[in-house]
């Protein structure tokens, strides 16, 4: 298949030089960013061609309060300035949250695009990470929950409601989705500790025993040239261990002649922003 990529791939901003700082007063700024996740919310200013240090701030579980500390953390990173427009994505929760757009809009002065975080975070990916000159990018975050989306020729792929990846069901018994076996929230549930306190490499062998299960599905719905594994899950200390997934996703039935490269986000927690920055310039 035909990479996609190069220089007219969207921005040509590049991962190690796109979060040079610049002020506010020397430089437009043209599109607020943003990048609403279950626990942590990120925000940058871009001219269009760089992002300024992002802001992190916690993200709130209770709506209102959430958006209210957003927009003032929004105020003191805009400093004065208009953006042209405001792009960013958050949670499904959060995103299908109906008054979320238009009250940013009317708090922001200025239009707002909105998407879901790990759609974002995938789009980040196909354009300045992991998957740079891939046709069909198949994302997955898995952190806190479990998230994902397609990528098709450096656009989010046409859907009717989203993607929710994390929630396909792996075991019809129980009806078990992927969520409920590998993420963060999950393993801590079971557990009762943080996924990062658990060094039990059993754990760990589970995890990607399941999580290879839940990449063979994608690949037989999705057909993608590249699947990118991203989140505090993957990219963390400890980790579910990439050359375990690679193990199990080769030891199950294969259908198509070959599977795809399998690989870690590149991006880390900017991947959001990224996917931002290359919706605005779309």
């Amino acid at each position: 298949m035909p990479a996609f990529g190069g220089q007219n791939q969207g921005s040509h901003c590049q991962p190690d030089a796109s979060f040079m700082p610049f002020g506010v007063h020397n430089k437009k700024i043209m599109y607020l960013l943003f990048d609403i996740g279950a626990t942590k919310t990120r925000i940058a200013v871009s001219d269009g061609d760089r992002m300024g240090e992002p802001v992190i701030i916690p993200t709130h579980q209770n709506f209102d309060e959430a958006l209210r500390v957003f927009v003032s953390a929004a105020q003191k990173v805009l400093n004065g300035a208009r953006p042209e427009k405001i792009v960013g994505g958050a949670t499904g929760k959060i995103a299908r949250h109906a008054p979320l757009k238009k009250t940013l809009e009317d708090a922001l002065s200025a239009p707002v695009m909105l998407e879901n975080d790990a759609a974002l975070a995938g789009l980040g990916e196909a354009h300045f990470g992991a998957g740079r000159g891939r046709e069909i990018v198949a994302y997955f975050t898995i952190s806190t929950g479990v998230g994902g989306a397609r990528i098709v020729r450096g656009a989010i792929d046409a859907n009717a409601q989203g993607f929710e990846p994390g929630f396909h069901i792996i075991e019809t018994a129980t009806r078990q989705t992927l969520e409920d076996a590998i993420s963060g929230r999950a393993v801590e549930r079971r557990f009762g500790v943080k996924p990062e306190a658990i060094r039990d490499a059993q754990l760990w062998e589970e995890l990607a025993e399941k999580l290879a299960v839940g990449i063979h599905n994608a690949v037989v719905f999705w057909s993608p040239d590249i699947v990118i594994l991203g989140g505090s899950m993957i990219l963390g200390n400890p980790a579910i261990p990439l050359e375990r997934i690679h193990a199990h996703l080769a030891a199950l039935p294969q259908i198509f002649p070959e599977l795809p490269t399998i690989e870690k986000a590149a991006l880390g927690d900017s991947a959001g922003l990224y996917g931002a920055l290359a919706l605005a310039n779309r």
